[in-house]
C-alpha cells in the first residue's frame, strides 16, 4: 500500500514546472546546528527531487529579518516561521500568502503544545524560597518562557527571573531533563511529547523527576507558508503533498532523516 502511494505521489506531482521552488527557515528552533540542519534538509530536498520530480532548493537563514524580507519580495515560495516570530508579524507575512499551515508534533495529528515545569524529587524548597535554583530551557523556546513567566506572575506576582537564580539554554531537549535527574537544584520547562517520550525510553527517570506544574495544549511552535506567487497549479499540487492525509506516510520518511 505505501508504494502504491508513493507510485501516485510520484505520477501526481511530475508535471510540475521545472523552476525551482525556493523553502527558507531559520535551523535553531528545529536543528541543534545549521550544519545539522543544511545536511538534514538537502537529503529531504534531494528525497523529494527523486521520489516527487519536485525541485526545492533550501535556504538556511540566520536573521529573522533576511527571511522575512525575502518571503516579503517573493525570493521564496515557501518558509517556515517559529511562532514567536510568526506572530508579530502576521499581518505582514499574511498579506503575501496563499496558504498556511501548522506541524504535527507527534503520532496522534497534535499541532499544539503542553509543557511540564519539572524538579528533582529529592528537592524541597518552594520555588518562592530564597535558594540557589536554576532553571533550563531548550535554546531558542521562547513559548516556554512566556508560560513559565505567566506561571510565576499569576503565582507569586513575580517574573520568572526573580523566583530562579540562574538560567541555562541548552540544544537538546534530553539535556534538559538529564540536567533535572542529576541535581535537586535544577528545574526545567519541557513539552510533555517530549518528556513522555523520554521517560518512555528510560522509566527510571520518573523514579527522580516530578511535573509541578502543566500547561494548557495551546503553544504553537512551527508554521510554514505559501506564498502568493507560486503558480496555482504547483500550489495545488504542492499544498496536497503538505496537507493531504493519503501522503502522510511519505511525508513521514522525508523529514525523517
Amino acid at each position: 500500500m505505501k508504494i502504491l502511494k508513493f507510485i501516485c505521489l510520484f505520477v501526481f506531482l511530475v508535471d510540475l514546472n521545472a523552476k525551482d521552488i525556493n523553502y527558507g527557515l531559520l535551523p535553531n528552533f528545529i536543528f541543534s546546528t545549521p550544519k545539522e540542519a543544511r545536511l538534514s534538509l538537502e537529503i529531504w530536498a534531494a528525497e523529494m527531487k527523486k521520489s516527487a520530480n519536485l525541485d526545492i532548493k533550501v535556504k538556511i537563514y540566520e536573521e529573522e529579518s533576511e527571511l522575512l524580507s525575502d518571503y516579503k519580495k517573493g525570493k521564496i515560495q515557501i518558509a517556515t516561521f517559529p511562532a514567536s516570530v510568526y506572530f508579530p508579524n502576521k499581518k505582514s507575512i499574511l498579506k503575501d500568502t496563499r496558504q498556511l499551515y501548522t506541524f504535527a508534533l507527534d503520532n496522534n495529528n497534535n499541532k499544539f503544545i503542553q509543557y511540564y515545569l519539572i524538579k528533582n524529587k529529592k528537592s524541597k524548597m518552594k520555588l518562592n524560597d530564597l535558594k540557589e535554583k536554576n532553571i533550563y530551557f531548550k535554546t531558542s523556546e521562547r513559548s516556554a518562557k512566556l508560560w513559565l513567566d505567566y506561571l510565576m506572575l499569576k503565582k507569586y506576582n513575580k517574573k520568572y527571573q526573580s523566583i530562579f537564580t540562574n538560567e541555562f539554554s541548552l540544544k537538546r531537549q534530553s539535556s534538559i531533563v538529564y540536567k533535572v535527574y542529576f541535581k535537586k537544584y535544577n528545574y526545567a520547562v519541557v513539552p510533555k511529547v517530549i518528556y513522555d517520550t523520554i521517560v518512555e525510553m528510560n522509566p527510571q527517570i520518573s523514579r527522580k523527576v516530578e511535573i509541578i506544574a502543566t500547561s494548557e495544549p495551546i503553544f504553537i511552535s512551527l508554521l510554514g507558508v505559501v506564498n502568493n506567487n507560486l503558480p496555482i497549479e504547483d500550489y495545488k499540487k504542492l499544498i496536497s503533498m503538505i496537507l493531504d492525509k493519503e501522503y502522510a506516510d511519505l511525508r513521514k520518511e522525508a523529514f525523517e532523516v
